[in-house]
This record gives structure tokens, sequence and C-alpha cells, in this order.
């Protein structure tokens, strides 16, 4: 490891897609779809999402241990697209460690070294001058022997041949002796100081079985670093953890970033993990980038109602609601009302215009294609088969007399207890949470389970019936309810 801050690498993702195939049930799982992202350099990036959505697969075709359906990947300027994994210049940490139960902590961070044989190759190399001059030496002796030389004249320069060979390896020896010494020094170093790093330097001669599973983490995480890679990959590597290990070892995995200044990927489906350590986050789901910034202005700036699920404990609490004539209601409840809102109508409603106009375009222009392909002699069947038929897009919001068809969220962070609040939820009971109250509530028109969720609050008094509460309105927002995407 050199003494200086590494520069991380930027890594870049092009419509990259990942398609499997079931052979038995010729089926097609599209894992990754047209990704199109970018990691920045020397960041720690969380690549966040549920079971199934994507983000495994999108590390492992970043290390390179799978290879796109579509796409391309590049590590700066350079297309790594097919590059072989060894050749990427990565650090990859798996869920389970994977170490070597039959070697000390010091092998097993040693073993990507020696398993390309570096080592040994740099050993081969101060010996060569050995090496060659024994082969010299040999070649000598084998060429007397065939001379026309009296038996006395080959005796004698045998003897010079062997005294000359004997005084440079004596003179050699101890030269390459020193160099395979700090050959060995320089390993022996590069282990502590990776060692040091992940702070196991005191663990170097036990075996992975006298470790505690935060300690064999970071055996792996040293094993990642010693090679001095451009990019480390990080899969779930806390869910093996007891959660005081997790908060632990998730610090110094921040820290160790820090130190190093190495590009990171850290995919987990745990957001308390990825919002604490990333510099960045990318929610993905379904294979598709749902949102990517900076953990707390994703939080407070979901893009959609899915990222607005996913992030946040307690859940962000939801409603069906309505969009009218500038107005935003729960129920008979208007909660929102400004000139604002009417943009937003009328935007909406334009969408859909160009959404339709846009559909009756490719009607035509397929009727055209179409009309090409059948009208000659011979019609090429494969070429109709491959045109696509236009999809008729799907209404922007769905709408009934009450208007517009919306979901509002508030974070539980966002409710203010107010005897003249506008809005009232029925107490169920409290739940301590730490230095903050989390009051169980209900409402009517909630989308959750048994209409049932929690809000934060720092009111001691808290009425035990029904409560009225004013919003923060920087912690609400209206989704549309026909495809999740947030309008105000």
């Amino acid at each position: 490891m050199g003494e200086s801050k590494q520069l991380g690498i930027e890594i870049r993702l092009k419509n990259v897609t990942k398609i499997f195939s079931d052979k038995k049930t010729k089926s097609e799982t599209r894992a990754v779809d047209n990704f199109d992202c970018v990691f920045p350099a020397g960041k720690l990036v969380g690549l966040l999402g549920p079971s199934g959505c994507g983000k495994s697969t999108t590390l492992y075709m970043i290390a390179g241990l799978l290879a796109p359906t579509e796409g391309k990947i590049f590590f700066g300027d350079d297309d790594v697209t097919e590059l072989a994994p060894e050749k990427r210049g990565i650090g990859l940490v798996f869920q389970n460690y994977a170490l070597y139960p039959h070697m000390t902590v010091r092998k097993n961070i040693l073993f990507p070294l020696e398993n390309i044989n570096l080592k040994g190759k740099k050993i081969a190399e101060a010996k060569k001058p050995l090496k060659e001059l024994k082969d010299t030496y040999k070649k000598a002796l084998a060429d007397l022997d065939k001379s026309t030389l009296s038996l006395e004249e080959k005796d004698s320069q045998k003897n010079k041949l062997t005294s000359d060979y004997n005084a440079e390896f004596e003179r050699l020896t101890p030269i390459v002796n020193a160099e395979i010494a700090v050959i060995k020094t320089l390993y022996n170093d590069m282990v502590l100081k990776v060692a040091k790093l992940v702070a196991i330097e005191d663990q170097l001669d036990k075996k992975p079985g006298q470790l505690s599973g935060g300690q064999q983490q970071r055996v792996a995480i040293a094993r990642a670093l010693i090679k001095e890679p451009k990019v480390l990959l990080l899969d779930e590597p806390l869910s093996n953890l007891d959660a005081r290990l997790r908060l632990q070892t998730r610090e110094e995995i921040k820290r160790i970033q820090r130190e190093t200044g190495i590009t990171t990927i850290f995919v987990t489906h745990d957001q308390e993990e990825a919002l604490s350590i990333s510099d960045e986050i990318i929610l993905m789901n379904y294979g598709l980038e749902q949102q990517k910034g900076e953990p707390q202005y994703v939080y407070d700036n979901p893009s959609n109602l899915f990222v607005a699920k996913f992030l946040g404990t307690p859940p962000i609490s939801l409603y069906d609601g309505r969009l009218k004539n500038g107005k935003v209601s729960i129920g008979n409840t208007s909660i929102l009302s400004d000139k604002g809102s009417k943009d937003f109508v009328n935007l909406i409603s334009g969408e859909q215009k160009i959404l339709d106009d846009s559909y009756s375009e490719k009607v035509k222009q397929y009727e055209i294609e179409k009309e090409k392909l059948t009208s000659v002699e011979k019609p090429d069947k494969k070429a109709i088969s491959n045109l696509k038929v236009p999809v008729k897009p799907s209404p922007v919001m769905e709408a009934d007399d009450f208007g517009l068809k919306v979901v509002i969220g508030v974070r539980p962070e966002g409710y203010i207890i107010k005897d003249d609040g506008i809005f009232k939820i029925d107490y169920s009971y409290v739940e301590t949470i730490g230095r903050d109250l989390a009051i169980v509530v209900t409402h009517p028109e909630s989308l959750s389970t048994n209409k049932t969720f929690r809000i934060i609050v720092q009111h001691k008094n808290i009425p035990s019936n029904s409560i009225k509460v004013d919003f923060d309105y920087s912690k609400l927002f209206v989704f549309n309810a026909a495809d999740g995407r947030r309008i105000i």
C-alpha cells in the first residue's frame, strides 16, 4: 500500500441490461434494465433496494463476474465490459467472508498476491543472477568436455571454471539474499499496513475460527485492499453480523474508504446502513434506477412513491387523497391549498395530451411501415413480425368526481400536535424509542395495514383520544396514484 491516499476512479454504466434465460421454461428475467449510472471517483456509493431489485447483479457485472446482455461498463475512460475480473483492478468482499480456515490471518490477507504468484515471481527475479551464473557454468563444462584438449588441459580448465564459479557465487549470494529479504519484508509490511488499517494487526497469527464475525469481515476487507484495487466492491458485507457489530463495522468501512480514497460500492437492502455511511445512494427496483443523490436529499425529496416508502423508519404514512382546483384533500379535509397546485393540474392534463399525440403519431408510422413491407410481391415475414405495435399510454392520472386520485405521504416527524390543528388522527398508544416518542395512531384514509401508522413527536402531553395536528409541509409529499410519480 502506498503512503499517499489513492485517487479513486469513476465507474460509468451505459445502458446496461442483464437478462437471465431459463432454458427449461424458455422464460426470461430482466434483472437489470437499461441501467445508466455514474459512480463518482473516490466516493462511497450505497446501491440500495429490496431483494431481487438487481443491485447484486449490477455489482457482479462491474466486478466482471457476470457479463451484461447489453450495454457498456467503463472504469474512467477504459471500456472494461469484456475485461476479465482479475484485470479490472477490483477488490471484492462477499457476505460470507470466504476465508480459508486452515490459513492464518496473515496468509489469508496475502493470498490474492500469492494466488497470482506475485511474491514468487519477484523472488525468482531476484534469484535470476544466480541461475544465469549456474547455467553459464554448466554450459562451459559441457563445451569443455566436447573440446579436443588433452585430459590434463581439460582438468586444468575445469578447475579454473569451478574456482571462478565459486568465487562469483559467493559474491552474488549475499546480494541476492538481501534482495529476497527486502521482498519478504515488503510483503510483510504490506500485510501489516492493511491489517492496521482495519485494526486487526494483533490477530495476524490466528486462524479465522479464533476471530469474531466482525474481525473475520475485517480480514476479508484487508484481503481485498492488499491488491491496491482501483475499486472496492462490498456485497451485503454486514448481513451476518449482530446489531452492535454491524454498527461498529459500518463505521470502520466508512473510515477505511475515507483514508484510502478508493471508489467504493456498497450493496445492501438495509436503508439504515446505506443512509448512514454513503456519500451517495442509488435506489433500485425491478432492475431500474429509482433515484440517486446524497442520502439526506433523497430522503427529503423522494422522486416517487417507491422511494418515499422504502426510505424511513418508522415508514412514511400514506393516505388516499384527491387533487382538485388547486386543493389537496384527505377525505373531507383540505390539507393543502395554493395557486401552485393549479399549475400541477394543468401540467398533468398537458402531459396527457402530449402522450396521446405521440401515440397517434407512432400509430401512423406503424401503419406506413407495415404498408411498405406488405405491398411488395414477396413480403419479408420476419421484418413484419419485428415491427413493434405502439402501446397506448395509460392515463397520466386517474380521476373521479372528487378530483384526480393522489397518494399523500407524510414523514413521521412531519406532524405537529396543535389544539387547533387542521387534521385529526385517532390515538392508539405510545411507543418510547429513545429520546423521541412514537405515537401509534389510525386514520380511515390511511393506506397502511389496519389503518395504523406511527408519528414522531416531541410533545409531552399526548391527548388520549383524538389528536389534532398541523403538518411540516417540507415533510409532506403528493404522488400520482396511477404511476407513483411525485407531483407536489
